[in-house]
């Protein structure tokens, strides 16, 4: 429940039952208990989002990917993407550690974009690395750059041009473990980064 919710809801039930309990003192112990709740809720949020972009993070992701695996069969299968924004290191050096900020959450914004569309779940796994997890099938690595390119038009003069790589692994069974899933997509990843990084050194060589 969202904390302003706490706020009109259980102060607004304790005035009821102490309207009909007149001697109880109900609307001090629900504005407390209003009051813990909420407390408890932030405390919840901030143990499992990610500073810097509002996602989930490395913690919650996998208490998910394990519940995933947990209910995972040949007719409920899902995957699980690993991405990375290329040459954010480049960005970090050349435009500073405020714009490489700004361009983890502009890349972190395409993804939850891409995420609720595909009813999926996403996070920051660490640094420039974000996970999808989703059971629809789709092209997320193209899905993610053309909403990461729609949403740099707005700021191009604060956002360099930035481009991601994905890998992914599915999982149709319970048998196997969160750790196979993720190492699976993280070598189809380092494919992807080479073939990027060899596109790169072929344009340099053309020009």
């Amino acid at each position: 429940m969202q904390t302003p919710l706490l706020f009109i809801i259980i102060p607004s039930v304790a005035a009821v039952l102490e309207g009909i309990l007149p001697l109880t003192p109900i609307v001090p112990l629900g504005t407390f208990l209003a009051i813990h709740l909420s407390f408890l809720e932030i405390q919840n949020s901030e143990i499992y989002s990610d500073a810097l972009t509002g996602l989930n993070n490395r913690r919650r992701m996998e208490i998910f990917l394990q519940d995933m695996i947990h209910n995972a069969s040949d007719d409920n299968p899902f995957r699980i993407y690993m991405i990375d924004v290329n040459d954010f290191k480049l960005v970090n050096d050349k435009f500073g550690h405020i714009v490489g900020d700004r361009t983890l959450q502009l890349v972190a914004d395409a993804l939850r974009n891409v995420s609720d569309r595909l009813h999926g779940f996403c996070a920051r796994y660490g640094g420039d690395e974000f996970v999808l997890i989703t059971s629809e099938n789709a092209q997320v690595q193209e899905s993610i750059q053309h909403e990461v390119n729609s949403l740099r038009e707005k700021c191009a003069d604060l956002i360099p041009t930035i481009s991601v790589c994905t890998g992914s692994a599915e999982c149709r069974s319970g048998a196997v473990t969160a750790t196979q899933l993720i190492t699976q997509a993280d070598e189809q990843l380092y494919v992807q980064k080479e073939i990027f990084h060899g596109k790169r050194k072929e344009n340099e060589a053309d020009k």
